[in-house]
């Protein structure tokens, strides 16, 4: 349903290719992006007016969650598209989405590990949930700083500090000791 056939130029090279559960994006050697398969899904990049100039050039990576993506830009600015009710949209955490190094997701969130050590966590929120329920789960949050890895969980997410600490969250921010495992832990890396 809603299908998007793809068109790759003839004289480019498919580097890499990323998916929701139901549309895929190509990253081809150009820096460009192709979007195929479910249009409401995040299979239509290349004819979302919001998105499709934006991933024309420069795109470095794409993270999807089920029905949505984004895709990280050279810059260090991120294109989101898809459902939002799966993360597409970006309106509570546009202004702290800057300097991206890297992008996590789950279900229905992402996390991004941004300068600075910043990691900002955004999510959609299901249909069937109160407006209420909806404002406090998709807040958009500065989860913190000093990062230098996050992973994502379906519904949380953890980041390894710089401090030799890992903080977890359950989509919404780490609020006491027991979200923390201290440095000299021995950890040096998350998945």
């Amino acid at each position: 349903e809603g299908g998007i056939t793809p068109t790759i130029p003839a004289d480019a090279r498919v580097v890499r290719v990323f998916s929701s559960d139901s549309a895929f994006a190509a990253l081809l050697n150009d820096g460009s992006l192709v979007c195929w398969g479910n249009q409401n899904n995040g299979g239509e990049c290349n004819r979302n007016p919001a998105v499709k100039d934006k991933v024309k050039s420069g795109v470095r990576f794409v993270a999807a969650t089920a029905f949505a993506m984004v895709a990280v830009k050279e810059d260090g600015t991120a294109a989101v598209w898809g459902d939002k009710h799966f993360g597409a949209d970006i309106t509570a955490v546009r202004d702290d989405l800057s300097g991206i190094i890297s992008i996590e997701s789950g279900y229905r969130q992402f996390a991004a590990l941004c300068s600075g050590g910043r990691v900002v966590q955004w999510s959609g929120c299901d249909p069937t949930w109160s407006e209420a329920s909806c404002k406090a789960h998709n807040a958009g949050v500065v989860v913190m700083s000093g990062a230098i890895q996050i992973s994502v969980a379906m519904v949380g997410g953890a980041a390894l500090l710089a401090s030799g600490e890992v903080v977890s969250w359950y989509s919404s921010p780490p609020s006491s000791d027991k979200d923390r495992l201290g440095p000299g832990s021995g950890i040096v890396e998350i998945f």
